[in-house]
């Protein structure tokens, strides 16, 4: 199905009984959600009429009792699933359940099935739920698109931005909707009664994602810039993510220049290297990762990827100090 159809069906109040929501943009899955609940639940009956299931920790005979309950003074009742996993395995106990639950749903149900990092190759497996409702796949929007979402935010509020501080917002964010939106939040109690969003109030503001930092990092140590690539270092520590964590992203960038470096060689074009690559599937992710490879080594990039690996191998079996494992993997990265 067609996002757009999706749209036009909650709308309309026309839903279906059931409906499988995945992809890479999460903040439209929650956004649909949302809207879907305001629409079928009434808040006085919400306990009874509706049921949210999250998480692994679920046992799918508490939610098929729970979706055949008929609804408390409404016509509906909306239960969701959200990663819970059940119909990532087709071999699985629980997906021949819902399976064969859904052949006979209820009427009154409205079932959403939410799942972060479902692969696009099992939609084969569960193409039983078109014919009940829909299957639709949130793809990151295009950067004009999101530039577009963006403006229209700021103009919600009474404020005028330029386009290339909005680009800039963009850029820092990653592209991620998610993240925009958390940094929009953060501009606006920023800027109080001023209207004009500035350069400085987006580098004062913004905080960079993960991904951007490690860009960042690495465009430092091509430049051959090792205090910036240490002032990059100090912005991933501002994200207060688990020195882990950034070793295994780190590596997950290497990994992918060194993929690109390769491809390219091969002749691969550079749109469809993104079904290779761990990079977030962005036109402009995909061009920098491809622009970076090319300023190093194959033999270099084979080196960092080893050296990434063996820190973080190191990190998390206790051999070496987290923080000390990723002081020396950036100090590796600049020499």
């Amino acid at each position: 199905m067609e996002l757009r159809d999706f749209d036009k069906q909650i709308s309309s109040n026309e839903l279906k009984n059931v409906y499988f929501l995945y992809g890479d943009e999460q903040f439209l899955i929650e956004s649909r959600l949302k809207t879907i609940k305001k629409k079928l639940v009434d808040p006085s009956f919400e306990d009874f009429n509706f049921a949210l299931y999250n998480g692994k920790d679920n046992e799918i005979s508490d939610i098929l009792a729970s979706a055949v309950s008929f609804p408390v003074m409404a016509e509906r009742k909306l239960v969701v699933l959200k990663n819970t996993g059940f119909l990532n395995n087709a071999k699985s106990r629980e997906f021949q359940e819902i399976k064969e639950f859904l052949k006979d749903v209820p009427e009154h149900l409205c079932m959403i099935i939410a799942e972060d990092g479902f692969e696009k190759k099992k939609e084969n497996n569960i193409r039983f739920i078109e014919e009940l409702g829909g299957i639709i796949r949130f793809d990151f929007m295009p950067q004009a698109q999101v530039e577009k979402w963006l403006e229209k935010l700021f103009e919600k509020e009474e404020k005028s931005i330029y386009p290339k501080e909005v680009t800039a917002i963009i850029k820092r964010c990653g592209g991620s909707l998610g993240n925009i939106h958390q940094e929009y939040l953060k501009l606006i109690s920023y800027m109080g009664e001023r209207t004009k969003v500035t350069a400085e109030d987006v580098e004062a503001v913004v905080l960079k994602s993960l991904d951007v930092a490690i860009y960042d990092l690495i465009d430092n140590i091509i430049n051959n810039e090792p205090q910036k690539a240490m002032e990059a270092y100090k912005e991933l520590l501002e994200h207060k993510t688990e020195p882990i964590a950034i070793i295994s992203a780190i590596a997950s960038k290497l990994s992918d220049l060194l993929a690109a470096k390769m491809l390219s060689s091969e002749g691969v074009p550079p749109m469809e290297m993104g079904k290779y690559l761990e990079c977030l599937p962005q036109e402009w992710l995909i061009k920098k990762t491809i622009s970076q490879s090319k300023r190093f080594g194959e033999k270099y990039l084979r080196r960092m990827v080893k050296s990434a690996l063996s820190y973080d191998l190191k990190a998390k079996t206790g051999l070496m100090d987290k923080e000390i494992a990723l002081q020396l993997l950036i100090a590796d990265l600049v020499k």
